[in-house]
């Protein structure tokens, strides 16, 4: 992408972060517990990857934090720390003779524990969320009776005309905590169409909510300034960065995703010529690396060290 060179000077008028850009409290308690934990123990072990951000994984092992897939790959004294995505209670049953420390978001806790004991044998659950995602494989962990996961209203529409019988049994219908708001919107009006055996629970992140509509906010303002780049950080793993980059290219044609500024895509950009630059992050983006981005754009694309 090539912007039109109209800007005096080689800075931009105007580099605005966008509020909720960065760490969300269940991230931040996350990192403090898993770095408590190693300084206390001498080392630490996260079951899969604490967060999805390279540069916060980086952090976590320059103090003796590690990720292994399963407990068996770590010895028998081991301590382990639960990443903040959660995980099933097979996991938890395995751990009960360890020594391990909870790092679960407390949103994501909390649909644990709705789908434990709001469900009787005979309901069905309902997951709105990307059923390849963590959190999503460990919500289906603690259910005990017949599920199904959509990702959009298309898809909740498409299984309840398909199984139409789902209908008659008690339904309980929850959200991954980084679903998109608009999406969850559509798919209640469609599951309130088809359904009166119903519990609906909101469970969408309060922090979530705000990062996806300050970003929203922010992406339209910069589509009307006459060169707006609006610049996402975050993994490509991480399903709310991609929801934010996904929010942010609807509004802004102009919109990059990036993990840091060492992104190789940044050099596919040429951003001389952006008079108005917005910049947000998922919620698992240290601190510095939203620092740096501020920084690079700031000072004109000045070459980094």
């Amino acid at each position: 992408m090539t912007l039109n060179n109209d800007c005096e000077n080689e800075t931009y008028s105007s580099v605005t972060v966008a509020k909720n850009a960065g760490f969300c409290s269940g991230v931040r308690r996350a990192m403090s517990l898993a770095l408590s934990t190693a300084e206390k123990h001498g080392k630490a072990y996260t079951i899969g990857r604490l967060v999805h951000n390279d540069d916060a994984i980086s952090i976590l092992e320059s103090k003796n934090v590690f990720a292994v897939n399963d407990i068996s790959e770590a010895d028998e004294n081991a301590v382990f720390v639960i990443r903040s995505h959660g995980v099933g209670k097979d996991v938890y049953d395995k751990l009960k003779d360890r020594v391990f420390y909870d790092a679960t978001c407390p949103f994501v806790k909390k649909i644990h524990e709705i789908v434990e004991t709001a469900v009787s044998p005979d309901s069905v659950v309902i997951i709105a969320g990307d059923k390849s995602h963590p959190e999503v494989k460990g919500i289906i962990g603690h259910i005990k009776s017949e599920y199904y996961i959509v990702n959009s209203d298309e898809e909740l529409n498409l299984l309840l005309n398909i199984n139409k019988n789902i209908r008659q049994n008690a339904l309980i219908f929850v959200a991954q905590t980084t679903f998109n708001e608009y999406k969850w919107r559509d798919c209640i009006k469609i599951i309130k169409k088809h359904c009166t055996n119903l519990k609906i629970f909101d469970t969408i992140c309060n922090a979530t909510v705000e990062r996806q509509e300050r970003a929203r906010e922010l992406s339209k303002d910069i589509a009307k300034a006459p060169y707006g780049l609006m610049v996402v950080i975050g993994s490509k793993h991480s399903s709310n960065s991609v929801k934010l980059y996904e929010i942010c290219k609807e509004n802004c044609a102009n919109t990059v995703f990036i993990e840091n500024v060492y992104d190789s895509t940044l050099e596919k950009f040429s951003t001389r010529g952006a008079c108005k630059i917005g910049i947000t992050a998922g919620a698992s983006v240290p601190a510095e690396i939203i620092k740096e981005v501020h920084n690079y754009y700031e000072h004109g694309n000045q070459k980094r060290g």
